[in-house]
């Protein structure tokens, strides 16, 4: 027979929906991957334009600046989804913030914005600059996300305390 805890905390599991944004190489999948095994919850990748895949997601004719902004905008109908889920990616944060830009007056459409800032293995110098503007964009929106959002790095390390 379960627990009392394990039961609350699977209940508990059942609502969230959990947002893990940062740049490249910060440790968003693997944290990704924990929470889902500990919690049973799926998980959402944006990581880049191609292992989204799908039609829905095929937005190659354009350029990829214009790329980038046309997937926030199919990412960011996710989060309209019920919970459980976890989104991960480098364009979730974007993605948040078309989602604010459509719903000005709604709150964030999560229980936990998870952000990861330290890369844990070195990036290019492509990756340096997309760390950057993922920082730059959780700026923009910080005030309006701040009541969910956390400090990623502490999640990181109890993962690597339990390997």
């Amino acid at each position: 027979m379960a627990s009392y805890q394990s039961v609350r905390a699977k209940e508990k599991a059942q609502a969230m929906r959990i947002i893990i944004c940062g740049g490249p190489r910060t440790g968003k999948s693997q944290l990704a991957k924990h929470l889902s095994q500990k919690f049973d919850i799926p998980i959402y990748r944006c990581t880049d334009p191609q292992s989204l895949g799908g039609d829905a997601f095929d937005h190659t004719e354009l350029p990829e600046r214009e790329r980038w902004s046309a997937i926030s905008a199919d990412v960011s109908q996710w989060f309209d989804e019920p919970g459980p889920w976890i989104i991960e990616g480098v364009a979730a944060i974007r993605a948040l913030r078309k989602w604010h830009k459509n719903n000005p007056e709604g709150a964030p459409p999560c229980d936990k914005c998870l952000y990861l800032s330290d890369a844990k293995t070195e990036q290019s110098k492509g990756q340096q600059t997309m760390s950057k503007a993922v920082h730059s964009v959780l700026r923009e929106i910080v005030d309006w996300v701040h009541d969910v959002l956390e400090d990623g790095e502490p999640y990181c390390e109890v993962i690597e305390r339990e390997r």
